[in-house]
């Protein structure tokens, strides 16, 4: 068996918080309507002049509402960028997702692998769907003055020297227009210099929630996770790994298998749902959560769609042709326990690649939408591609040197006693900056702004201490250090010491803390712990020479019918007799139990040992038995002994 020494786990728990950047782009946003509201206060215009405004305002807003429509319908593109390489007409991937495969709306990965294995991220950056609002209004404004039937008294010069910039927010795009437009009315001649508009649209906040969900996805595989959990429920229309009571070989079609694989993600993929958004209840294995670090976004909705009409792939190994078989298990296998009469073997190897389109809307209707590509290699999720975008590295550079508002930290024991020396830092989403060092268990200092940021503290003997705090106006931090105290421990088997040939794998997981540790005893005979409660698990395991005596029986389970409509299918009853020959093994699980325990101060302080007793129960002689030690947990209890 192997061993394994004390393992030390920080669960870090997502952070509460609107994106870092949403302070920059707030304040930058709150700047440019100054701007704007000063432009329009000083740009004095005759009232002959002014319909001629509201005229070019109202259509600058119109092409701004077509940018923005455009921006989110294309995943943060208006022109979307063509394929560098020819595309395979066997697995017709792209850079873009063709949506009614005809070429009338094409949205462009935020990622995909291309036809060479390169695995590659194309996220747009704000700024640039910034950018390219700007020229599409640039390269249409003149078109704002093609239909002016109403205006036929007036003379109107074409837009000279137009410069557009836009800003993009939570809730609305800024707009800011400077041109010359000439117009001439009767006698009067005057030049209009500044259009100022505002379209009113959840782009900004949808953008983020969107790349949040993109991180998370690029970060941890969830739907390559989530794709295999799904095939192997339907293990009767995807065969992946498994045992055929049958003395004839089974056999599968691979078209078959494709079809099924097709209809069974289309119609589970829609099924997902993200906390913290706005969605009707589901079944807890399609809840994505932490997604959003405990945001809520009550008024977004998101989704999740793949077609069968959109390009997929689907490998299986082994087969011939078309043709998937079984093995049988006699085939010059000399393992008692494999060699059983009239079973099957099969193990078949998947490769798999699918895009998924995530759908945000807000409760206006507006829509952000991107599709990224699934895929799964050798049965595994592909390899987990980083991000390094040096300009994110250089925005958390610019992030932390923005030091404003002043926050005051004191770090504190169990006692009251200031701490010296406590690192302290503050993160923002995933901006992280080194604040300084606590004099006398206090500091003083200028932190960054951040809403629902984390003050976090970190001392050598003292478990990591988090508070969260908003530094908009400053703040005042109390963080309590958590002292960690080295114990000794010993586990008994039902009150007596465990024999040289057993051991126990002992988990200790604090309630209130993220705080873990996980020792194997008796190779480590010490712990360590903070006060508090613990939820606490144990399993001994006993090495040696067993036999797990043959028999015949008849087993029934029930297994998924094969329905397409979702997870939760119909079953049917299936019943097998099997012949079970002895079973050799060198090691088994004798006692499983889990319970609670707190750790007073005064326990972790005083000289004494942390016993932990658990049953077990007898060395299983049959196959009931050695199922039985599996599924049932024992009593177990702890106490301080000195």
């Amino acid at each position: 068996m192997e061993k394994r020494g004390q393992v030390t786990m920080f669960i870090i728990i997502g952070i509460v918080i609107v994106v870092a950047l949403a302070v920059i782009f707030t304040f930058r946003g709150l700047i440019f309507t100054q701007e704007v509201d000063q432009q329009d206060r000083e740009q004095v215009l005759n009232e002959a002049i002014k319909p001629v405004k509201v005229l070019v305002d109202s259509c600058i807003k119109e092409l701004g509402n077509n940018a923005v429509e455009l921006i989110g319908l294309q995943g943060g593109y208006i022109d979307v960028p063509e394929d560098t390489e020819p595309v395979n007409p066997l697995i017709p991937f792209s850079r873009s997702l063709d949506f009614f495969n005809n070429g009338v709306l094409e949205i462009p990965y935020w990622f995909y692998e291309t036809d060479n294995g390169i695995q590659e991220i194309e996220v747009p950056k704000l700024e640039e769907m910034e950018t390219r609002i700007e020229n599409y209004i640039e390269g249409n404004i003149n078109s704002c003055l093609d239909n002016t039937t109403s205006f036929q008294e007036y003379d109107f010069s074409r837009f000279e020297n137009t410069n557009v910039n836009a800003v993009i927010g939570d809730k609305s795009v800024i707009i800011k227009v400077k041109s010359k437009l000439n117009v001439n009315y009767k006698e009067l001649d005057q030049e209009i210099k500044d259009f100022n508009v505002v379209v009113e649209s959840s782009l900004g906040e949808l953008y983020k929630i969107g790349k949040d969900i993109f991180n998370d996805q690029n970060k941890n595989l969830f739907f390559e996770d989530k794709t295999y959990d799904i095939m192997s429920v339907y293990k009767d229309e995807i065969p992946i790994g498994g045992v055929e009571f049958s003395c004839g070989v089974k056999t599968w079609n691979y078209q078959d298998i494709y079809n099924d694989f097709t209809e069974i993600i289309s119609a589970n993929i829609p099924q997902f749902k993200i906390t913290g958004t706005n969605y009707e209840d589901s079944d807890r294995f399609y809840l994505w959560k932490d997604v959003l670090r405990n945001q809520n976004y009550n008024d977004v909705n998101v989704n999740f769609l793949y077609s069968k009409q959109w390009p997929t792939f689907l490998d299986v190994n082994p087969r011939s042709g078309n043709i998937l078989r079984t093995n049988n298990a006699n085939s010059g296998n000399k393992n008692p326990f494999l060699s059983l009469l009239c079973m099957q073997f099969y193990n078949f190897i998947y490769d798999a690649k699918y895009p998924i389109l995530i759908s945000l809307t807000d409760d206006r209707g507006y829509t952000f939408q991107y599709p990224i590509q699934v895929i799964l290699k050798n049965n595994q999720p592909r390899e987990a591609l980083i991000s390094t975008d040096y300009g994110e590295n250089i925005l958390n550079e610019q992030f932390c040197d923005n030091r404003v508002n002043e926050v005051s930290v004191n770090a504190k024991d169990k006692f009251g006693n200031n701490l010296e020396n406590v690192d302290i830092s503050y993160q923002c989403a995933n901006l992280v900056c080194d604040i300084g060092k606590t004099f006398n268990g206090n500091l003083n200092e200028k932190f960054p702004v951040c809403v629902n940021g984390f003050v976090i503290g970190n001392k050598e003997g003292y478990a990591e201490s988090k508070r969260q705090i908003s530094t908009d106006l400053g703040n005042n931090v109390f963080l309590e250090m958590k002292e960690i105290f080295n114990k000794e421990i010993k586990v008994l088997n039902n009150g007596f010491d465990l024999k040289n040939n057993e051991e126990a794998l002992v988990t200790f997981e604090h309630v209130d803390n993220d705080f873990l540790k996980t020792i194997n005893f008796p190779e480590l005979k010490n712990v360590e712990l903070i006060e508090g409660d613990y939820e606490v698990s144990v399993m001994i395991v006993k090495e040696g020479d067993f036999v797990i005596n043959g028999e015949k029986k008849t087993q029934c389970i029930k297994v998924p019918r094969g329905s397409i409509l979702g997870l939760a299918g119909f079953t049917k009853k299936e019943c097998f007799d099997i012949d079970l020959d002895d079973l050799s093994l060198d090691s088994l699980v004798i006692g499983r139990s889990e319970f609670t325990m707190f750790a007073t101060l005064f326990d972790l302080q005083d000289d004494n040992t942390l016993i932990v007793d658990i049953d077990t129960f007898s060395v299983p002689k049959n196959y009931d038995n050695l199922q039985e030690t599996f599924s049932n947990l024992t009593f177990g209890s702890y106490n301080f002994e000195r």
